[in-house]
C-alpha cells in the first residue's frame, strides 16, 4: 500500500478498491439513468493523466546546490494543540448517535428532505405509471432511517436489492421490512436529492450536485479536530462506472473506474482532516504554477496548519525538491519517495543491494537505498542514518538494516492505510444510477469513520469500529424508526402483533417488578425489571424477550 517502493515515472496510481457491491435498481444497469450533462464520455475511454508535472511554469528553473556532506536537519518545534476541539459538543458520556448527529445535524437533513421532496415535484409527471405514484413527501425521521438502513446494508451483504425483502426463508431479514417496504425505500433512493435541479447559477461547477453536503462537512471535519504533530496525504479511487467526464482510469487495479479523493489526514489517529475532489482541469484549488497542481493540491490541504511545525509524509505522485522547499520555508517538515527523474534531482549511480547513497542541501536530504529495488527518498527532517533492525533476512542470516526515512515513512503512512482498511470492510458503496448519490454516501463513510476516531478521543473506551458502526444504526433505528406505513398482501391472522412488529426492552420504573409472562407460561414464578412497553407485559432480559417476540409457541 503506501510502504516504500521504486521510483517510477508510470502513470497509474494507488487507490483504495471498493469491495462487494450490488444494483440498488433490481432491473437496470448501471449508468442506465445517467443525466444528459455527465454523458460526456465513452464508457471504457482511458482517461488517466499524470498530473505530477501538469501545468507547471516551463520559465521556471529550479536552482539546487546538491553536494555530499553530512546532513542535520533544522527541525521546526511542534506548537500545534492537537486533539478534539474544545467547541466539540460531544462529552465522554455522549453515545455514537451524538456524534454522527454533530455532523448530519437537523438542519443539514432538512436541506436534503427538503431537496429530495422538491426533486420528486419536479419530476412527479414521470412517475405516474410507476410504484412513484404512490409517493408522499419524506421526514427528517424517515431519511435519518434510510442513512441507518444503507449503512446496515453494508453489515448484511446481499446480491440485489430486492434480496434484503425477499421472504425467502434462505434470504429473509426482517429489519428492513420493519423499516421501510421495498418500493418505498427504491422510491427514496431514486428521489434523494441535494440541489435544486432549476438552479442554474452554478452549471459550471462539476460538483454542483452534491456541493453543499460537501461544503458541509468538508467544514464539520477541519472544525472537529486538530492533528498531532504528523501527517500525511493520500488518494484513494472510489469505484464508480457510469459516465463522468472527471472520472478516473487505473488499469493497474482490479477497480479501474472511479471518482479520485486526494485526503489529508492525521498520522497517528486515521481522522481525516480535509478532502478534495478530483475533477480534472476544474479541480477547486489555488494553482501555483511553479508547483504544479500535485504541489498545489498540498499547499491549499496544508494551508491551515503553515507555521506549526507539523511534519507531512506523501509518496511520489507529490515529492518534487520544490514542494519541500517551499514547505520547509512554510515551516512543516515532509518526507516521501520521490521519482528520480523530478525536475531539480541529481543522478545518483549503480549501487548494488543493501548499500545507500545520498544528497543534500542546506534545507533536503537526496537519498537512494537499493533494497530489492531502488528507493528514492527525499527528506528534510532525516539524517543520512542506517537502523539495524531485530529481524533477520533470510537469504544473508543477518539482520535487515534500512534507512530511518523509509522506516519513518513506512510507520506514518502505513497508520492511515489502517484507517483505509477499516472504512473498506463496512464499506457501504453500492452500484447507482448517479454518481452523486454514491458520493454522498462515500461522504457517510468518511464521516463514520472521523465519528470513531473522535469517539475513542473523547470517551477512552475499547470498541472496534465495526460495532461502533452498528451502535450508530442502531441508536438511528431506535430514535427515529417507525411502523411500515403500508404492508402488501393480505395480514396473516396466525401471526399475533408481538411477532411482526418492533419492540425495545426497557426497565420497570420506580424499581419496581413485573411477572415475567414467558417463565409463567411455564409454571415458573419469576419476576422482572424489564418489561415490553409495546407489548405490556414483564419479560427477562435474556431468553424470555427473545422467545416471545420469535415464537408463536413460547
Amino acid at each position: 500500500m503506501a510502504t516504500a517502493r521504486r521510483s517510477s515515472s508510470s502513470k497509474c496510481k494507488k487507490s483504495v478498491e471498493i469491495g462487494y457491491e450490488f444494483c440498488f435498481a433490481d432491473d437496470q444497469s448501471e449508468g442506465s439513468e445517467s443525466e444528459g450533462e455527465e454523458d460526456t464520455i465513452d464508457y471504457a475511454q482511458e482517461i488517466s493523466e499524470d498530473i505530477s508535472e501538469l501545468t507547471l511554469d516551463t520559465d521556471f528553473t529550479p536552482n539546487f546546490s546538491w553536494i555530499r556532506s553530512n546532513f542535520m536537519p533544522n527541525l521546526f518545534k511542534f506548537i500545534g494543540e492537537p486533539g478534539v476541539s474544545s467547541e466539540f459538543p460531544c462529552t465522554e458520556n455522549s453515545q455514537p448517535i451524538d456524534f454522527f448527529e454533530n455532523f448530519f445535524d437537523k438542519t443539514l437533513m432538512t436541506f436534503i428532505m427538503e431537496q429530495t421532496n422538491l426533486y420528486h415535484d419536479q419530476n412527479s409527471s414521470v412517475y405516474k405509471n410507476s410504484h412513484m405514484a404512490e409517493w408522499y413527501d419524506s421526514t427528517v425521521s424517515e431519511l435519518y432511517v434510510m442513512i441507518a438502513t444503507i449503512l446496515l446494508m453494508s453489515h448484511i451483504t446481499k446480491h440485489k436489492i430486492r434480496d434484503y425483502w425477499s421472504t425467502n426463508y434462505l434470504l429473509e431479514t426482517r429489519i428492513f421490512g420493519k423499516l421501510f417496504t421495498r418500493d418505498r425505500f427504491r422510491s427514496l433512493l431514486s428521489c434523494l436529492h441535494f440541489c435544486d435541479n432549476n438552479n442554474g447559477n452554478n452549471v459550471n461547477d462539476p460538483l454542483n450536485k452534491i456541493r453543499t453536503i460537501y461544503n458541509i462537512i468538508k467544514h464539520k471535519f477541519q472544525a472537529a479536530f486538530y492533528p498531532y504533530k504528523n501527517i500525511c496525504i493520500d488518494e484513494s479511487l472510489m469505484l464508480y462506472k457510469g459516465r463522468l467526464y472527471f472520472k478516473q482510469y487505473i488499469p493497474s487495479k482490479r477497480s479501474r473506474f472511479g471518482i479520485k479523493f486526494f485526503v489529508l489526514c492525521d498520522c497517528k489517529t486515521g481522522y481525516i482532516l480535509q478532502f478534495i475532489i478530483y475533477t480534472g482541469k476544474s479541480t477547486e484549488i489555488n494553482l501555483d504554477k511553479q508547483l504544479g497542481i500535485t504541489g498545489s493540491l498540498v499547499t491549499n490541504m496544508m494551508e491551515k496548519y503553515n507555521g506549526k511545525g507539523h511534519v507531512i509524509y506523501m509518496d511520489n505522485f507529490y515529492t518534487s525538491p520544490i514542494l519541500f522547499e517551499y514547505l520547509y520555508n512554510k515551516k512543516v517538515g515532509a518526507c516521501g519517495t520521490v521519482k528520480s527523474n523530478r525536475i531539480g534531482l541529481p543522478k545518483f549511480d549503480n549501487q548494488k543491494s543493501g548499500q545507500m547513497s545520498y544528497y543534500n542541501t542546506n534545507k533536503l536530504l537526496y537519498m537512494k537505498w537499493t533494497d530489492k529495488r531502488d528507493v528514492h527518498m527525499l527528506s528534510s527532517i532525516h539524517q543520512p542514518n542506517m537502523t539495524t533492525l531485530e529481524k533477520i533476512n533470510p537469504k544473508t542470516n543477518q539482520n535487515i538494516v534500512k534507512p530511518d526515512c523509509v522506516l519513518d515513512y513506512n510507520k506514518n503512512m502505513g497508520l492511515v492505510d489502517k484507517s483505509d482498511m477499516m472504512m473498506h470492510i463496512s464499506e457501504s458503496i453500492r452500484k447507482s444510477t448517479k454518481w452523486y448519490k454514491k458520493l454522498f454516501i462515500h461522504i457517510i463513510d468518511m464521516t463514520i469513520l472521523n465519528c470513531f476516531i473522535l469517539y475513542k478521543e473523547i470517551t477512552k473506551k475499547n470498541i472496534s469500529f465495526i460495532d461502533f458502526s452498528m451502535q450508530i444504526i442502531g441508536q438511528i433505528i431506535e430514535k427515529y424508526g417507525f411502523q411500515v406505513k403500508t404492508q402488501r398482501g393480505r395480514p396473516s391472522l396466525d401471526n399475533p402483533s408481538r411477532l411482526i412488529e418492533r419492540h425495545f426492552i426497557s426497565t420497570i420504573p420506580e424499581n419496581k417488578q413485573r411477572r415475567c409472562v414467558v417463565c409463567s407460561a411455564h409454571n415458573i414464578a419469576k419476576k422482572t425489571r424489564y418489561e415490553c412497553t409495546e407489548c405490556n407485559v414483564g419479560l427477562c432480559i435474556d431468553v424470555c424477550f427473545k422467545n416471545f417476540h420469535t415464537l408463536k409457541d413460547y
